[in-house]
């Protein structure tokens, strides 16, 4: 997780109320260019400083402000190597940090009440790092960063970023395996990222094999996506709705498929079916809503999967003219494998996991209070509505992988 800043007046910013005196607000990013002019060595500790809004919103992830960041050096360090926004932290932080209940926060006051010094020493020699939200989010998406910011405490911050690395987590391999093992707020729409149980447990597939895609997936994403003119959160929310047809989002939706079928040729399944169609993980209909019988059997069945856009935008359709959901209602489809293949895909994983995790053990990697393998029996998504079928398909597998004796 990134930095925990603990006082808006270490930040540069001009987005909003800032000026050179107030505590609690940023300075103005007229008073950082002067004070670099004056002085160019304090340029050494201000860097770009981004949270999950700015990541989200803008196809090259731009940011907006900046951030006196002094690590963990001592005050009077400081004070001496950079005493002009030594002087500007003192008055703009200080005051509401020394109000603070926790001591470590009141006695370190001219630092980051989270450092994360373990982090950016570990990304010293990097050219990039992958991020996630780590507040709920209505779409899976990790995206690539120079490695030279400051992040938010909004941002899960992974080292690895190399491409291939990324491909696989944007992949659907990842994020069903997110949705399954991860958390939500409230609703299956409010996905929180859990790095401990979704990152940490996941079985990335080998390295050994080269695969033009995922070799070239950060790039040509970030190519898709400025093509569309679309931060993530746009782009995501263009893929995952059938009545989006346009032809950069078909393009987008297109590479998406190939990297979900590089990824499955990664781990030697290239027997899984990728191919992605449209559906529904819960749906809300309007209680006072006369409904055709045939209407009403497909949605009392639960099987809400579409295989073509065209099948789940006439779907849409024959809800909305009886009065099932409102014209103004935006359905929460997913672009997406049928329940079956995503069921066939965790268990997949699980049994790899669980393999790995024996593995380790026989090598002496797992001793007392180390990592545990993942448990079959994922959360169950905290659904409003009538939820979607349930395949028996995770079931299953998961009874078969038990009986293999793999624990989970």
């Amino acid at each position: 997780m990134g930095s925990y800043v603990l006082g808006m007046g270490f930040t540069f910013d001009d987005s909003g109320e800032a000026d050179d005196d107030t505590p609690g607000i940023p300075s103005a990013i007229a008073t950082m260019e002067r004070l670099i002019a004056e002085n160019p060595k304090n340029k050494e500790v201000i860097f770009p400083y981004i949270g999950g809004k700015e990541v989200n919103k803008t196809p090259g992830h731009a940011y907006t402000r900046y951030v006196v960041n002094f690590g963990d050096r001592d005050e009077s360090v400081c004070s001496q190597a950079w005493p002009e926004l030594m002087a500007i932290v003192q008055k703009k932080v200080k005051p509401k940090r020394l109000e603070d209940n926790r001591l470590g926060y009141r006695r370190y006051w001219w630092q980051f009440a989270e450092k994360r010094v373990e982090l950016y020493q570990a990304i010293t020699y990097s050219e990039n790092v992958l991020v996630t939200s780590a507040a709920a989010v209505t779409h899976h998406t990790i995206s690539r960063l120079p490695a030279n910011y400051v992040y938010s405490h909004k941002l899960i911050v992974f080292s690895d970023a190399t491409s291939r690395r990324h491909g696989v987590m944007q992949s659907l391999f990842h994020e069903e395996w997110s949705r399954a093992f991860g958390a939500t707020q409230g609703s299956a729409d409010a996905l929180t990222y859990n790095h401990t149980d979704v990152f940490l447990n996941f079985p990335f597939p080998d390295d050994r094999d080269e695969c033009e895609i995922l070799s070239a997936f950060s790039d040509r994403l970030s190519i898709l996506m400025i093509k569309m003119a679309d931060g993530p959160t746009a782009a995501y929310g263009k893929l995952h709705q059938p009545s989006e047809q346009s032809l950069d989002v078909c393009l987008f939706r297109q590479f998406h498929d190939e990297v979900n079928k590089s990824v499955a040729v990664s781990y030697g399944w290239n027997v899984i079916p990728t191919t992605c169609g449209f559906g529904l993980d819960y749906l809300d209909t309007e209680d006072d809503s006369l409904l055709p019988p045939d209407l009403q059997e497909r949605i009392a069945s639960g099987d809400l999967f579409f295989p073509t856009a065209a099948e789940a935008c006439s779907f849409q359709a024959q809800l909305r003219r009886y009065g099932a959901v409102k014209a103004s209602k935006k359905l929460p489809w997913r672009h997406r494998w049928p329940d079956a293949i995503r069921d066939d895909v965790l268990a997949r994983l699980l049994a790899l996991n669980a393999e790995r995790y024996a593995e380790e053990q026989a090598m002496g990697l797992q001793g007392k209070g180390g990592k545990t393998p993942t448990k079959a029996n994922a959360r169950s998504s905290q659904r409003r509505g009538r939820a979607a079928k349930a395949s028996q398909t995770a079931t299953a597998d998961s009874q078969q992988v038990e009986q293999m004796g793999l624990s989970l």
